[in-house]
């Protein structure tokens, strides 16, 4: 499930472009006339909407333009925790800390990269380019918010081709973008983490904290086990470090715990680790032109020819095969 957040600006948005924004709406299976802030949907019908809204709009950079419109407001009781934070570093961990209320088909991470941070977003299931290029445009945007302008990402990846249209995501992203990377993430240096925000305020930091104590936990619990960790391997897979232990120890339970409540939902650890790995590979041979074996590195494999062999077994071919499958053939 996904709060809905920034995407109640969609129905205004595709009505400026002079579309039915009910038509739009009714086609990913969502009423668009009750449709706020605080409602949840299931996160494949948030998916099903960017997807279908882009092509009914003919605007392939619908997401950057949906971004554009993201306010604090939007993150509603988080959002008013991040900005009382004392520091941006504060603040994004209180978002990655309580963001899978919000979400449970996608997870947000901030982990060292290099002498840097990676400010990091993946979805527990297979993405598409709408969505990554609507949350890099909100990412920055908080950010920017944030700080008052002060602080901002350095470099921005993205898991996908360098698409036609650079002047679209020059406009919307002002920091150097790079494509084709094996992961999406805002890069932040530890000063950007250190800005000490202006809207800063210990007492209503803590009256919020204890709010949101009282009201996200049911939200939590309405993800099954199954959910929650695909979620965590989404980010162990990031890390190289997919292990049942190291799952079990991140959903704070034991390994066999784990295991026989993931047996009680008919699933185990096992097959949701090749599902959100399926996942991950299918989305950067869609998405990217990176070679087979970064893929492999990036889904945290031993070797290539792992790889390989596993994605045979999940799909009937090789990775190259699938990725010529789905690959349009460009116009002559």
């Amino acid at each position: 499930m996904q709060r809905a957040g920034v995407l109640t600006e969609l129905p205004p948005l595709l009505t400026a472009r002079g579309l039915d924004a009910a038509r739009v709406f009714a086609e990913a299976g969502i009423n668009a006339a009750s449709f706020s802030a605080e409602d949840r949907l299931p996160f494949a019908s948030g998916l099903k909407l960017l997807e279908t809204a882009a092509e009914v709009s003919g605007c392939p950079h619908l997401g950057l333009m949906l971004g554009q419109r993201f306010q604090l407001k939007h993150h509603g009781l988080l959002g008013e925790l991040m900005r009382t934070a004392p520091t941006l570093g504060h603040a994004l961990v209180n978002f990655t800390s309580w963001q899978p209320g919000y979400s449970s088909g996608a997870v947000v991470y901030l982990h060292p990269l290099g002498d840097d941070h990676a400010f990091g977003y993946g979805a527990a299931v297979r993405a598409n380019r709408v969505l990554y290029d609507l949350i890099a445009v909100v990412g920055l945007r908080m950010v920017q918010q944030l700080t008052g302008g002060a602080a901002g990402p350095e470099e921005i990846h993205l898991p996908y081709r360098q698409p036609e249209d650079k002047d679209a995501y020059a406009r919307s992203m002002p920091p150097p973008t790079r494509f084709n990377e094996q992961r999406f993430c805002l890069v932040l240096t530890r000063a950007a983490l250190d800005t000490r925000l202006p809207g800063a305020a210990h007492a209503q930091h803590q009256t919020i904290l204890a709010e949101l104590r009282t009201k996200l936990p049911g939200a939590r619990a309405g993800a099954g086990l199954a959910s929650r960790t695909c979620q965590v391997l989404r980010l162990l897979v990031q890390r190289g470090t997919p292990s049942m232990d190291a799952t079990a120890a991140e959903l704070a339970m034991h390994p066999r715990t784990l295991r026989r409540h993931l047996a009680r939902e008919m699933t185990s650890f096992e097959a949701l680790c090749g599902a959100v790995r399926f996942d991950m590979a299918r989305e950067l041979l869609d998405l990217t032109d990176l070679p087979v074996s970064e893929i492999s590195t990036a889904l945290a494999y031993a070797s290539p020819s792992v790889f390989a062999d596993a994605f045979r077994r999940w799909s009937g071919l090789s990775p190259l095969a699938f990725r010529r499958r789905n690959t349009p053939v460009p116009a002559a």
